[in-house]
């Protein structure tokens, strides 16, 4: 099991996108918004509350605006949320600047042909370069089925072979020519690896979806948001036991990357855990029991 600590993206940082920020206007103190108006603030959209707003700053202003809790289209893919998506037609492509090291990029809930990710040293040019064709052959088991069953695009892939050391320029490239590419969520950071995940990992999914009955049994369904959940037994070795505890207590209630096992990509969920134990069983291993809760 490893996760992967975060690394922030912010304007420092985001060097470019071609993603266009043009889900609203961008907020102006000079002008005068009308009831209902909607601003980009901040790369954050804002709903104005009152006629007649004028020089309410909508990030200060509670009483004059109501922040949606929704991220601009551009920074969606950053915002943590994996109900809410970036989207743009034929490709998304970032560039990013990363003084920091790295060494993991977990792309979650994407619809795309391919991934391609590049790293630029400013003396030693391209050092990574790497292109996953995002077809999968999960499900895939005879003759029958590859040649008759429609196929299916990956909603999810890792690269972990990055090289760690800081100062590259990283260039994330999601193509689909002709068709609507969409990335939920985007994580890079350093991996760090707490233990052997064993056999027994559970995979869940907690739905959110609305069941209305009436007085004649008729059944409505309004389908709702849903949240993946994984349950993990993890070997550790008992030299590192307090190392990790103390550890949990340090990353509790941060978002971040978590990676079951790299032959499973649902596995691989950004989000935080909620229950960790930690069990000295054996002379020389412990077992960590952990759940996790992806961020919806």
């Amino acid at each position: 099991m490893k996760r992967v600590r975060p690394v922030l993206i912010t304007d420092t940082n985001l060097i470019s996108t071609n993603v266009p920020e043009d889900d609203y206007l961008t907020y102006l103190p000079a002008t005068t918004y009308a009831l209902g108006d909607r601003q980009i603030s901040g790369h954050k959209i804002y709903e104005s509350l009152q006629a007649a707003n004028l020089g309410h700053d909508p990030a200060t202003s509670p009483l004059w605006w109501l922040d949606l809790n929704i991220a601009s289209n551009p920074w969606r893919m950053f915002d943590g949320s994996s109900s809410s998506q970036t989207t743009h037609t034929d490709s998304i492509s970032v560039t990013l600047y990363l003084a920091s090291r790295i060494d993991t990029i977990g792309l979650r809930d994407i619809a795309a042909a391919t991934a391609r990710v590049t790293m630029t040293d400013p003396v030693d040019g391209v050092v990574y370069d790497r292109t996953i064709n995002l077809i999968s052959p999960s499900g895939i088991t005879n003759w029958w089925a590859y040649f008759h069953e429609p196929i299916v695009r990956a909603t999810s892939c890792l690269f972990t072979d990055l090289p760690a050391y800081g100062g590259l320029t990283v260039t994330i490239t999601l193509s689909n020519p002709g068709l609507t590419v969409a990335c939920g969520i985007c994580a890079l950071g350093l991996s760090q690896n707490l233990g052997g995940t064993q056999y027994g990992m559970a995979l869940g999914l907690k739905d959110y979806s609305i069941e209305v009955e009436n007085g004649w049994g008729d059944t409505t369904l309004k389908q709702g948001k849903f949240r993946r959940t994984l349950d993990l037994t993890v070997e550790v070795d008992n030299d590192r036991v307090d190392w990790l505890v103390d550890n949990l207590a340090q990353y509790r209630s941060i978002p971040m990357l978590y990676i079951g096992t790299e032959r499973f990509g649902s596995s691989v969920l950004y989000g935080y855990y909620r229950d960790a134990r930690v069990v000295v069983s054996y002379f020389a291993i412990s077992i960590l029991s952990i759940e996790i809760k992806n961020m919806v």
